[in-house]
């Protein structure tokens, strides 16, 4: 854990590469509580971007040796009973570590993500890169409502007559400023999902381009959209989870939709 200490978060400035905003893995995981030392990973996720399309996936469930709370299971929706059949995560930390390769790495409150894997098992400093925080990244571009104490209730509130952007910082939120479509919130891949997404964004916002017409969300979606689905879904590593079999998805509304629940992102 403790070497955890020399990673640095990157900033994003109008001289960063074209292709450091659109090729990068996006990663998130799910757990049990929020301490390493006490509590255990139960979901975690990684989806490659490549020229900011999403272009392969690693997903598998964990099964935490302490159990689930109810209160765990409240936030994420994940119960001991859809993790009985997963392995450990110490079994697939490898394959995890693997599916990274040297690909940047980013996350939404990357800190919290880094600490847990590293905690289980996964060597982040075995290869040189980079590190991108879409909370600080947002924290640095948005505004949110000033704070403003209350005399007479003797309560620091916001100041919601104040000039700002953004209610708070949390990733559902930020996607919606950006009108990015979320699926599902505390759930691995839909999360790492959306943080990718919402990293390509916010490299907009900062001007990081390095080509003569700079792809804007619309055009993303659009590649995304006419991607090719292959018949059989791909397995990330041989340690996949056996997950339950999920119903058939409604058809989807918009590119976005048409990618996430295409059978070879399921």
């Amino acid at each position: 854990m403790t070497e955890l200490d020399s990673v640095k978060f990157s900033s994003i400035s109008s001289k960063t590469p074209y292709k450091t905003i659109y090729n990068f893995v996006s990663i998130d995981v799910e757990t049990t509580g929020l301490s390493p030392s006490k509590h255990e990973i139960v979901e975690v996720a990684a989806i490659r971007f490549r020229d900011g399309v999403p272009v392969e996936k690693f997903t598998s469930y964990a099964f935490p040796q302490r159990g689930i709370s109810a209160e765990a299971s409240e936030i994420n929706g994940i119960t001991l009973g859809m993790v009985s059949n997963a392995p450990a995560f110490s079994n697939i930390a490898k394959s995890f570590e693997d599916f990274l390769g040297d690909d940047n790495i980013v996350g939404h409150n990357l800190k919290f993500d880094l600490r847990f894997l590293c905690k289980y098992g996964v060597n982040f400093l075995a290869k040189k890169r980079r590190y991108y925080d879409t909370l600080q990244l947002a924290h640095k571009k948005l505004k949110s409502p000033k704070k403003l104490w209350d005399e007479d209730r003797n309560y620091c509130g916001l100041d919601w007559d104040s000039d700002y952007d953004v209610e708070n910082y949390k990733l559902g939120t930020l996607c919606e400023y950006y009108d990015i479509e979320m699926f599902q919130t505390h759930r691995a891949a839909d999360d790492c999902y959306a943080a990718g997404l919402l990293f390509i964004q916010l490299g907009m916002e900062y001007g990081a381009i390095d080509r003569p017409t700079p792809m804007t969300l619309e055009e993303i979606l659009a590649q995304i959209s006419a991607q090719p689905e292959p018949a059989v879904p791909a397995p990330a590593s041989p340690d996949t989870v056996r997950q339950p079999s999920a119903p058939e998805p409604p058809p989807p509304r918009n590119p976005i939709k048409r990618f996430f629940t295409s059978p070879w992102f399921l």
